[in-house]
């Protein structure tokens, strides 16, 4: 078991952080590429002036060294990449469709010219020489030995399944509600519950280590104090879309836990309300029967 710490002013709730909103333009941060979760540290500190909530898991991904947290940032815009352009090509094929339902042809000689543009980005993306190299530093911070055969098609087939499934879930989401960062998919379809990281910038509060748990969701570009998912929007998440995959390859997602929380007043005494964390253990609790339909 590893565990982080987040530390938040002691007026905000504790709340996760980096999520996709639906919106009509799909424009996903690249700042750090850890995906969607709680965010904290790896280290406990005395922070008089603020609220710390410590946060267990149980099966992360464990960054040992700078190396490692380039390559995993490196994944996660790769995947992003691929599925703003997967959705942009999808919008401008439906577009197109149209124009040359009403028979315009100005218009469809400029959106095939975007068509062919964001294909050849998309091809780039998508080619076998960039598709090996991805399966190679995956590799690397997976374990597997990179001349096993079967293991680099479960790794094909579990990125492939992580884009399939985001875009599929975007496009039935309604505009508003939230999705996870790509790199979410890949990872829960490996069963880690969070990345536990251990490079020289997996202790700062740049960047970090996260729990994969939704609880007080926020958009990717909100900070503390703004506000949480708003009324009657929900997550949408169905997990990777791996139909094209072994069912052997289908791995299922063990829990993170949040087990306590504590703040401190102002002499520096640790104070801490049961009844608080008893309240976040529900809600979390809650939301996953809802989005994994497993017990808590």
């Amino acid at each position: 078991m590893y565990t982080i710490y987040n530390y938040r002013p002691r007026r905000y709730e504790l709340s996760s952080s980096e999520y996709i909103k639906k919106s009509n333009i799909l424009d996903i941060t690249r700042t750090h590429g850890l995906g969607s979760g709680i965010y904290g540290v790896t280290t406990l500190e005395e922070r008089r002036t603020e609220t710390m909530t410590s946060i267990d898991l149980f099966n992360p991904i464990i960054i040992q060294n700078d190396d490692m947290d380039s390559i995993l940032s490196t994944i996660s815009i790769w995947l992003i990449n691929m599925v703003e352009q997967t959705i942009k090509l999808g919008k401008l094929r439906a577009a197109l469709r149209k124009a040359e339902g009403d028979m315009k042809d100005d218009i469809i000689i400029s959106i095939q010219q975007d068509i062919d543009s964001e294909q050849a980005i998309y091809a780039e993306l998508k080619s076998q020489e960039r598709i090996n190299d991805i399966i190679f530093i995956t590799n690397s911070i997976l374990g597997n030995r990179p001349d096993n055969n079967e293991v680099n098609v479960e790794v094909k087939c579990k990125l492939f399944g992580a884009i399939n499934g985001f875009v599929k879930d975007y496009s039935r989401a309604p505009m508003g509600y939230f999705l996870l960062q790509p790199i979410n998919y890949f990872l829960i379809s490996y069963g880690y519950d969070g990345i536990y990281n251990n490079s020289s910038s997996g202790n700062t509060f740049a960047r970090g280590s996260v729990a994969f748990i939704n609880i007080n969701m926020r958009d990717q570009k909100q900070a503390f104090g703004s506000p949480y998912l708003g009324a009657g929007k929900r997550l949408i998440y169905n997990g990777s879309n791996l139909d094209e995959c072994s069912r052997d390859f289908v791995s299922t997602t063990p829990r993170s836990r949040i087990t306590r929380s504590r703040s401190r007043d102002k002499v520096g005494s640790i104070g801490g309300s049961k009844k608080k964390l008893t309240k976040i253990n529900k809600r979390w609790c809650v939301k996953r029967r809802t989005l994994r339909k497993n017990r808590c």
